[in-house]
């Protein structure tokens, strides 16, 4: 599984959302937006999304993720603090 992460330079969450499945050894591809004018277009017009970065799990839109919070809480596990 590849994760699709839309970002533009400069966006302190695209930092840290790369960095985050980096530490977690995962692949990604990173889209930067403020070069792709069909990827702008799709965060725009498809999701209303107007902040990145925007993480989808596969290049359908029915896998979208979120944002930064969005990606980090998916790692989250509830039970694993149960346990300490």
């Amino acid at each position: 599984m590849t994760y699709y992460i839309y970002g533009k330079e400069n966006c302190p969450y695209c930092v840290k959302a790369k960095d985050l499945l980096d530490s977690k050894g995962l692949p990604y591809e990173y889209i930067d937006v403020e070069h792709d004018k069909e990827a702008r277009q799709f965060i725009k017009e498809v999701l209303g999304a107007k902040t990145v970065p925007q993480v989808f799990l596969s290049k359908e839109v029915t896998e979208h993720v979120g944002g930064y919070q969005d990606l980090l809480e998916s790692f989250y596990d509830p039970f694993d603090s149960m346990f300490d």
